[in-house]
């Protein structure tokens, strides 16, 4: 099974500027890493980092820059799916999704036996973990086939089980 070696929770309303969320990772020396966009409201995206040749920390400070909330906001494309979550944020709780609300956990696996492996199974995990949590419905920041397909499978689960609840103690003689 995968154990991260630590898990961090990086508070975006206390961080000065997203380049902030950087400087707390190298901190840290995490670099290989599962990571959870999450507010008040639930769980915004669940994602991977494994790439050791950016920077450490480069794909959840570029998407953090990306929010509401900064004095100089990120402009780059790198990250801007963190705009596409905050419109779909906007549009399901008629609200901003403002950097003060939303926080960052980090799952480091930097010195794990099999990062890669180790990274791609705990995103996995969380991900079904979320679609079991809100009745096969996943983050609304993982939107990839695979995930889709995770999604309709847990939906018809639900359905199947919710269409014979109260038949299993029952006897068909």
């Amino acid at each position: 099974m995968f154990t991260p070696k630590q898990v961090i929770r990086i508070d975006l309303s206390k961080c000065r500027d997203w380049t902030d969320v950087k400087k707390i990772m190298k901190h840290y020396g995490i670099k290989k890493y599962t990571y959870t966009f999450g507010c008040s409201d639930g769980v915004l995206k669940h994602g991977l980092s494994g790439d050791t040749k950016s920077q450490i920390g480069d794909r959840i400070y570029r998407q953090a820059g990306h929010l509401e909330g900064w004095s100089g906001r990120l402009n780059s494309p790198s990250g801007s799916d963190m705009r596409i979550i905050a419109d779909d944020y906007r549009f399901k709780y008629s609200k901003t999704l403002d950097r003060k609300d939303v926080w960052i956990q980090v799952y480091d696996f930097t010195n794990a036996n099999d990062p890669d492996t180790e990274i791609e199974m705990h995103e996995e995990h969380l991900i079904q973990e979320s679609i079991k949590a809100n009745q096969g419905r996943a983050p609304m920041g993982n939107k990839d086939f695979k995930t889709k397909k995770r999604s309709f499978k847990a939906k018809n689960t639900l359905s199947i089980q919710n269409l014979f609840e109260g038949f299993e103690n029952e006897s068909l003689t």
